[in-house]
């Protein structure tokens, strides 16, 4: 799994490769799974544009859910 993107935009577009397919299939369902955390990490910065890293704190508890299957019809 590899992802890629802008921390200015905070967008980021992520990938997976799966193995072959079995020859015989006829659909390919995917489940999405989405996974929040709330541990936020980042930097301060002074009117003079100096950087201090600030410590990692988690505002709630990490979530995570399923959305509806992605069916794709094969044949």
């Amino acid at each position: 799994m590899g992802g890629h993107g802008h921390i200015a935009t905070g967008i980021i577009n992520w990938s997976k490769t799966f193995g072959k397919l079995d020859e015989k299939a006829t659909r390919l369902i995917v489940t999405p799974r989405v996974y929040y955390s709330t541990n936020t990490i980042g930097v301060s910065i002074d009117e003079k544009g100096n950087e201090t890293k600030l410590e990692p704190m988690q505002i709630n508890e990490d979530r995570e859910f399923l959305l509806d299957d992605i069916v794709i019809e094969l044949n």
